[in-house]
């Protein structure tokens, strides 16, 4: 219970040094076993480093966990689950987007590297644990998406994100897909991508979103929508004609013939 004691630490005042020496010398100290308590100390350490802007501590406290998920992925991962891991780690997430819109990334390193830190999380969780996975599909997923789209966050996480969600979209079951399109926010989501595509002036971003329209949706579904998401009825047919078994050469002939149609508009 070594982290736990340094962690109570820090929430003491003590700093961040020694569960810093720790975490990067992992291999020297056993297992570290996760407690009913802990959860809610990392939530009240997290967010009062946030208050206080320490990015490089938030991020230092997202490596403890995933320390513990790696250590622990079945009985510890489920305890945190049980106690509210993935609402709690939404709720942090969103804290630190709000920062993204008053600070601007290239002032500060450690806020740029912090989201990238949520990123990881999320995919440590959904590789070590079904129930993790599931959890973040169910509540994460949205948040991800919204990042992807905003306009004022620089390209490179906006990428980072989409390809983040592409990722926990990887090998859905179908039955959990067919609890996207009666979603009313995965279909306001997925318009807001088509609609990023048309915009985004970004060739690899573009096919990201792409990507994951094709995750979420199923084909009977995609279809019926896509009249909402292109006015262009060229386009919306040509949207068409993309084949999942040929999805990779398919969406780079659908994405050229979109840029080219765009003529003066296209950014």
């Amino acid at each position: 219970m070594l982290l736990a004691s340094l962690l109570n630490d820090a929430f003491m005042g003590k700093g961040f040094q020694k569960i810093n020496e720790m975490v990067q010398e992992r291999k020297m100290y056993p297992p570290q076993k996760i407690n009913k308590q802990l959860l809610n100390q990392l939530d009240k350490l997290l967010k009062k480093e946030l208050d206080k802007n320490e990015f490089s501590n938030v991020s230092l406290l997202l490596k403890c966990i995933r320390l513990y998920c790696k250590n622990d992925p079945q009985e510890g991962v489920n305890l945190f689950l049980q106690q509210g891991l993935i609402p709690k780690m939404v709720t942090w997430f969103e804290r630190t987007r709000e920062f993204l819109s008053l600070i601007e990334p290239k002032e500060s390193e450690f806020l740029v590297n912090l989201v990238e830190d949520f990123f990881h999380t999320a995919l440590v969780i959904s590789k070590s644990n079904s129930e993790g996975r599931k959890q973040l599909l169910d509540s994460f997923l949205p948040y991800l998406g919204h990042l992807a789209t905003e306009r004022n966050v620089n390209l490179a996480l906006r990428q980072e994100a989409i390809r983040t969600l592409n990722v926990l979209l990887d090998n859905v079951p179908q039955e959990e897909k067919k609890k996207f399109p009666v979603s009313e926010e995965m279909c306001l989501l997925l318009k807001e991508f088509a609609k990023i595509i048309l915009d985004v002036g970004d060739y690899d971003i573009q096919a990201s979103l792409l990507e994951a329209i094709f995750r979420v949706m199923l084909t009977k579904r995609r279809d019926d929508l896509v009249v909402n998401w292109f006015e262009d009825q060229h386009i919306a047919k040509a949207f068409k004609e993309i084949r999942c078994k040929d999805f990779e050469t398919d969406s780079r002939k659908f994405l050229n013939e979109l840029n080219e149609r765009l003529g003066d508009k296209r950014r």
